[in-house]
């Protein structure tokens, strides 16, 4: 069993660790870098046309990113997420390892938290922050509810690091009023005035962040159900390949749930059941549906034939370090791999070709260039100072609604954005070839500089096209290009 239970931690080690870039990567390691240096937070001076003060929600995050890319490149950005990974495990699966012998149901349950996260875990962005954050607080409101009441006391410093890392702690906010309103009316573990002061604690919490109240009126005005540039925003059923992740979770969801029904407080099915609908909703929640419904109810389903039999937890402690000491020296030696030491871009269709930037370095490029949405940070990375970008990922942390949906209708219906595009005052452009404003822009008189497999580069001015490069390498790892 032992052996089995290395080979399990070591395969579960390697899905955590296995990594690919995010469209945002780029900018989120290149501003925690810059604010490392600069020791201050910054002003937008990477766009062009940002019409709204930053409001950087992501800034700790970020410089914690920054540091680790210093500290160890590539290799450090994945150790930074398998140790966010685990921690989010470990907070989620605690109970279900605490409440009984049975390792197969065990081992089934953590099948299922990892399956439920993966798609939120793949890629490296500030949202790992937020699931490792969010299984804290399960986690704690479930040891608050079998008496552990001290464990709230941790709540407003959860709240403090959550605010300052990503805008998810909305959601942890909106569970933790769940939690506690019911729990007023139907706890006798927690008092009213200890829910109280827990929840007026971590309110306060939230508002130790570099802009204080301005924190909360910039996510009540961009946390939203329909936000259509965005994928992993639109519902369950609009993204099918979801579903074989999504699924399993709610199998153990509707199960727990029924065994359960008379053993668990009314909070922990009324988080679980708000977290399914929300969910299906918004994609993006379904990491939080499954660490809730691990944590909250995995207890439940992993103590069903412990029951029959007495639990002694001393009896498990040296096979679980064995298996811990293995699992950690497979880790170490994985890591020493080249898998393990490079944030993937391979097999990924939306990214430019490699050889773009290495020619518009050649070609001492600079100035306004316009930018599709996807490329906006990967160019922040690679050319600036000396180029600023139209549009990028930051989206409503510097660009108004207003410019976003103008800059979108100005990428698919040019012919309709004349006014706005001589607005943009721009000297350069770099786009997908197949996007319509692409064509639109050459045929209105601007010069082919360069033309790939996937994007074109564009002046406003004559100039001479870019110099040819050499072929990048097969294996495309961050930064790239």
């Amino acid at each position: 069993m032992t052996i089995i239970r290395v080979l399990l931690g070591s395969l579960m080690i390697v899905v955590l660790a296995l990594s690919w870039v995010d469209p945002d990567l780029w900018g989120h390691v290149r501003y925690g870098v810059d604010i490392v240096t600069a020791r201050q937070l910054l002003e937008d001076s990477y766009s062009f046309t940002s019409d709204i003060a930053w409001v950087n929600h992501e800034w700790l995050s970020e410089v914690i990113f920054g540091t680790a890319y210093l500290s160890g490149g590539s290799a450090g950005l994945i150790l930074l997420k398998l140790a966010l990974a685990l921690g989010t495990v470990i907070f989620s699966m605690r109970g279900v390892w605490r409440s009984g012998r049975d390792a197969t149901i065990q081992d089934g349950l953590l099948a299922i938290l990892i399956a439920g996260i993966w798609i939120r875990i793949y890629v490296i962005r500030p949202q790992l922050f937020s699931l490792l954050l969010f299984a804290v607080l399960m986690s704690i409101c479930h040891a608050a509810d079998k008496g552990a009441i001290s464990r709230l006391a941790w709540l407003p410093l959860v709240f403090c690091l959550w605010v300052n890392t990503h805008g998810g702690w909305v959601v942890g906010a909106g569970i933790l009023v769940l939690w506690t309103a019911v729990s007023a009316l139907t706890s006798t573990s927690v008092s009213k005035k200890t829910l109280a002061l827990t929840g007026a604690g971590s309110a306060a919490a939230t508002l130790v962040n570099p802009y204080g109240f301005e924190m909360w009126g910039f996510l009540a005005e961009t946390v939203r159900p329909e936000r259509p540039w965005i994928d992993d925003w639109r519902p369950l059923l609009a993204t099918p390949a979801l579903l074989p992740f999504w699924l399993p979770v709610a199998a153990a969801a509707a199960f727990g749930l029924w065994r359960a029904r008379r053993a668990i407080p009314l909070s922990h099915t009324l988080i679980v059941v708000a977290l399914a609908v929300a969910s299906v909703r918004v994609s993006r929640l379904d990491a939080f549906f499954a660490i809730a419904t691990i944590t909250l109810l995995g207890p439940t389903i992993a103590g069903a034939r412990a029951r029959r039999t007495e639990f002694r937890p001393d009896a498990d402690w040296r096979p679980a370090l064995s298996v811990a000491i293995a699992t950690a020296i497979l880790a170490a030696a994985g890591i020493t791999t080249p898998a393990f030491r490079c944030v993937s871009m391979q097999g990924l269709d939306w990214l430019p070709e490699p050889e773009v930037v290495p020619a518009m370095r050649a070609g001492a490029l600079q100035g306004r260039m316009i930018t599709w949405f996807g490329w906006g940070q990967y160019v922040i990375w690679h050319l600036s100072p000396e180029v600023k970008v139209s549009f990028d990922g930051r989206r409503e942390t510097v660009y108004s609604e207003r410019f976003g949906d103008n800059h979108v209708r100005l990428y698919w219906t040019p012919e309709q954005a004349g006014d706005f595009l001589g607005e943009l005052d721009a000297e350069l452009a770099w786009l997908p070839k197949d996007l319509p404003l692409s064509r639109f822009l050459e045929n209105a008189g601007w010069f082919k500089v360069f033309e790939g497999s996937r994007s074109m580069v564009l002046s406003r001015a004559a100039r001479d096209a870019l110099p040819q490069t050499a072929a990048a390498p097969a294996a495309r790892c961050f930064p790239g290009p």
